[in-house]
């Protein structure tokens, strides 16, 4: 039996995500619904819990992840309450409209623990800098991330063009930043679909993933191995 897999790229501030997220979930009844969250993420967002800022937070984050983590959660929050949308809405709509249609809720990120110590420690000098300079010229309307801004709508999913072009900057300017939050991520997430399709043949999965995910992670669904015993299709 062939299993049918629907990747969903979302903007983790977007109404029009949520929007989304709950139509391809009401058209295609899957029996699965993956989403780009691991255990902590799913109880922060179900809950309402944000991570801790303290001493403990640091020893186990590292300073880059515990850094990373509160400046890219303050930007986030503040971007959410300008657009009225809670960062991270589309993954919560996913996992209740997942449930409303008794289709089965999987996690398949990596513990964002283990994402931030590796982030702590292959983030190098250079970036760090990078991203002091970054930041200073987009407050001033410099650099190419503000040219790029120009044609960004945060209500919306960004352009499959937009998309590629923030990707192939933040590759060239943050190379250990992009391995580790998004090329990992995409291998893990795709590997962790991979295991869902093949422990639940002739299934429909729905994945739900942040748009700078989803090409790549199509991509890799679409390699087959030779050892590979099940079928499956990839729809977006």
């Amino acid at each position: 039996m062939t299993s049918k897999v629907v990747v969903v790229g979302t903007s983790h501030i977007s109404r029009q995500s949520i929007t989304t997220v709950k139509k391809t979930i009401a058209d295609y009844e899957p029996d699965i619904v993956a989403v780009e969250l691991d255990h902590r993420r799913f109880h922060a967002i179900m809950d309402g819990k944000r991570q801790s800022n303290n001493l403990g937070a640091v020893r186990q984050l590292g300073l880059n992840g515990f850094l990373f983590m509160i400046l890219g959660g303050f930007i986030q929050r503040k971007l959410g309450k300008y657009v009225g949308v809670a960062p991270g809405s589309e993954m919560k709509a996913g996992i209740v409209a997942a449930r409303k249609h008794g289709a089965k809720v999987a996690l398949i990120d990596r513990d964002i623990v283990k994402t931030m110590q590796r982030f702590s420690k292959k983030l190098t000098w250079k970036e760090r800098w990078r991203f002091l300079l970054d930041i200073f010229q987009g407050l001033v309307g410099r650099g190419e991330m503000r040219e790029l801004a120009k044609d960004f709508d945060i209500t919306k999913v960004p352009s499959e063009k937009i998309i590629v072009k923030m990707m192939e900057i933040m590759k060239k300017r943050y190379p250990n930043a992009h391995l580790v939050l998004v090329d990992e991520r995409n291998r893990i997430m795709a590997a962790n679909i991979k295991r869902l399709i093949e422990q639940n043949e002739g299934s429909t999965i729905v994945a739900v993933v942040g748009a700078g995910h989803q090409a790549e992670i199509e991509r890799l669904l679409k390699e087959k191995k030779e050892t590979t015993t099940y079928n499956y299709s990839v729809s977006s």
